[in-house]
C-alpha cells in the first residue's frame, strides 16, 4: 500500500484528545461492535477505567481528508511488568480498535506491519502488547492486527444470524422437538404460578433498584456455582446504570442500551441487561433466581422472549459474545468465530513474559475447548472457593459424572 508514511499519527493519553476523531470514525462505520462504540468507551473509563490506573493511549491515524483509524490502547502495569492492551480488554467481549472500510481495504500484511512500526515510535515505553479476544473479520475485511501475530485465544465468538425473522420456524431451526417440548411444559407450569411478565425497566428511580437485583442474583449464583463475584461491583453498577440512563434520553445517539426482566407477580424470575447497535443485539449480562422458581429455566425463558423480539424487529443478529462450552450460546447460535491474541515482547523482559503467556493462553484454551478437562477445572475452582465443609458436593459430582458421559 502506498502512502503509510504520509499518514499522521497522534498519540493521545485522554478520551477528550481523541473524541472528535472517534465520533467521526463511528460515524462513518468504522466501529464494528458495541465494544468500540464511543457511548461505551466513555461510559466505561469514566466509571471503571480511571479508577485502575491503566495509562491511556489513543493512537489517532489520519490521511490528508481526515481520521482513517484509531487504536485504543492502555498501558497496564502488572507485576512489574508494563502491559499493552485494548482499553477495557478484561471486560469487553471484542476490544479492538476502530478503521475505516474503505482504508482497511487498502491495507495489505507489508502496509500493515509498515505502519505499526511507526507506531511503535509513538506509543509510551511498555514491555509486552497483549491485545487479547479479537475478532479476524472488521466488518467485512479481515482484521489487520492478525498480520501482526496471531494466537488462538481460550474463548470463541457465538453469534445468532437471522437468515430470515420467522420466530416459529427459526425455533424448530435450532431446537429438537423434545426441548421445545420441556420449554412449553416450562412455561405453562411458570403461568400457573402466578402472572408472567416480560418488562423493559424504565424510570430514574426503577433502575437503580432493577440492577441491584440483578448484581444480587448473579452473585449468589456464582457464589453456587464456586465462581469468585465480580470485583468492582459498585464501579461495574455505576457503568451500566449510567449507560441505561443515557439510553433513555432521546438525544443520546443510536446505541441502545436497556435492562429486560421477566417477573412472577411481584418477584423478579431473571434479566437481562442488553445493547443494541446497527441492527445487532449484544445480551450483556444475565442473572436468574436460585429460588424454587430456577427449576423451570426463567433465564431460558427470558432470552427466548429477546430473540422472539428481535425477530418481530428484523434485527440482523444477536451477539452472545465470548463463552466455550456455554449450553445456552452454542445452543442458540448458527455461527461461530475463533478469536484471536497478539502478544509480542518489546523489551528483554516483555520478551520472556511473552513466552509464558503464550503457554498460559494455549492451556486456557485446551482445558475450555475440552468438556471434561473445563468441568474437573470447575470442579476443583469451586471447592477452593467453598472450602471443603461449605461446598456442594452432589451437585459437582453430578455435573462431573455429566462431562464424563455418564
Amino acid at each position: 500500500m502506498e502512502g503509510i508514511e504520509d499518514l499522521r499519527i497522534d498519540c493521545h493519553g485522554s478520551l477528550d484528545g481523541a473524541m472528535e476523531s472517534w465520533r467521526e470514525l463511528e460515524s462513518r462505520g468504522a466501529a464494528p461492535t458495541v465494544y468500540q462504540a464511543w457511548s461505551w468507551v466513555s461510559a466505561w473509563q469514566e466509571r471503571v477505567g480511571e479508577a485502575s490506573g491503566a495509562r491511556l493511549a489513543l493512537v489517532a491515524i489520519a490521511d490528508e481528508r481526515g481520521p482513517v483509524a484509531l487504536w485504543p490502547f492502555a498501558i497496564r502495569r502488572e507485576k512489574g511488568l508494563k502491559i499493552l492492551s485494548w482499553i477495557g480488554d478484561s471486560h469487553f467481549n471484542y476490544p479492538g480498535g476502530l478503521f475505516l472500510p474503505d482504508f482497511l481495504a487498502r491495507l495489505d500484511p507489508a502496509a500493515f506491519r509498515k505502519l505499526w512500526r511507526r507506531v511503535e515510535k509513538r506509543l509510551p515505553r511498555y514491555d509486552v502488547a497483549w491485545l487479547t479476544s479479537q475478532l479476524p473479520e472488521h466488518g467485512v475485511a479481515r482484521s489487520p492486527f492478525q498480520w501482526l501475530d496471531r494466537r488462538p485465544s481460550p474463548n470463541s465468538a457465538h453469534r445468532l444470524e437471522f437468515a430470515h425473522h420467522d420466530w416459529p420456524r427459526l425455533l424448530t431451526e435450532l431446537r429438537g422437538k423434545k426441548t421445545r417440548k420441556r420449554m412449553r411444559n416450562e412455561e405453562s407450569r411458570l403461568s400457573r404460578e402466578g402472572r408472567v411478565a416480560f418488562e423493559i425497566v424504565t424510570g430514574d428511580d426503577a433502575l437503580p433498584a432493577a440492577l441491584d437485583a440483578l448484581f444480587a442474583q448473579r452473585n449468589a449464583r456464582f457464589r453456587a456455582l464456586g465462581i469468585t463475584p465480580e470485583p468492582r461491583l459498585d464501579a461495574y453498577r455505576r457503568f451500566y446504570l449510567q449507560l441505561l440512563r443515557a439510553s433513555a434520553d432521546e438525544d443520546s445517539g443510536p446505541d441502545r442500551y436497556y435492562l429486560l426482566r421477566l417477573s412472577l407477580d411481584d418477584e423478579m424470575l431473571a434479566a437481562l441487561l442488553v445493547a443494541e447497535k446497527d441492527g445487532v443485539a449484544y445480551p450483556l449480562i444475565n442473572s436468574m433466581t436460585l429460588s424454587r422458581y430456577s427449576r423451570w429455566s426463567p433465564g431460558d425463558y427470558l432470552l427466548r422472549h429477546l430473540i422472539a423480539d428481535a425477530c418481530a424487529r428484523r434485527l440482523r443478529a444477536i451477539d452472545f459474545g465470548l463463552a466455550e462450552n456455554s449450553n445456552y450460546k452454542t445452543a442458540w447460535c448458527n455461527r461461530r468465530a475463533e478469536t484471536y491474541e497478539t502478544i509480542r515482547g518489546r523489551s528483554l523482559y516483555g520478551k520472556s513474559a511473552a513466552l509464558l503467556l503464550t503457554a498460559r493462553t494455549a492451556a486456557a484454551r485446551r482445558i475450555k475447548q475440552s468438556p471434561r478437562a473445563w468441568a474437573c477445572y470447575r470442579f476443583f475452582r469451586s471447592i477452593k472457593n467453598d472450602g471443603l465443609t461449605n461446598h456442594d458436593w452432589k451437585y459437582d459430582f453430578q455435573r462431573l459424572f455429566r462431562a464424563a458421559g455418564g
